[in-house]
């Protein structure tokens, strides 16, 4: 967001910003001065994508069945030898790091995420650890983890009432 859109713009014959005029606080006047001036610089670099959740590598998809939960992971550029999977008292792990293609000096500009990575996600303890799968390909990796026979004995549909009548 552009700090400038919350300067007021004075009318008549000053036609200047109050972070301009001469009435205003010098310390109120230098702190606005700075904000506009980082405003500007992370606005030209785009760096609030990385305030914005960008930064969030690699992307998931968390799917619940009646039956299992499915974790679905981009993560191209990797082998499914470099992604480690762990299940531990009820959170799932996904760890692995991705390796530079080339150290060149000469680079200005990398967009590409490159390093270390891990994603936890919390998941009921209830569920069958024996027979949990995780398969990678084409730089997705799926987690199919199913829930356990006193998981699947435990739900209970809970009626929905419109109006006060039943559903």
């Amino acid at each position: 967001m552009n700090v400038r859109n919350w300067v007021p713009w004075s009318r008549g014959e000053h036609e200047r910003s109050v972070a301009q005029r001469s009435d205003v606080s010098p310390v109120l006047n230098l702190h606005r001065q700075v904000n506009r001036l980082f405003d500007d610089m992370f606005h030209d670099f785009a760096i609030p994508q990385l305030w914005s959740g960008d930064a969030v590598w690699p992307r998931v998809d968390v799917q619940e069945t009646n039956k299992e939960y499915r974790v679905t992971a981009d993560i191209p550029g990797l082998d499914g030898r470099d992604v480690e999977v762990l299940f531990h008292e009820g959170v799932l792990t996904l760890r692995g790091e991705k390796q530079t293609e080339n150290e060149s000096e000469n680079r200005t500009i990398r967009e590409r995420f490159y390093g270390r990575f891990e994603r936890q996600f919390a998941l009921n303890r209830a569920v069958d650890e024996g027979n949990i799968q995780a398969t990678f390909r084409n730089g997705t990796l799926i987690v199919t983890i199913p829930k356990s026979a006193q998981a699947l004995e435990k739900a209970k549909r809970i009626p929905v009432s419109v109006e006060g009548k039943p559903h």
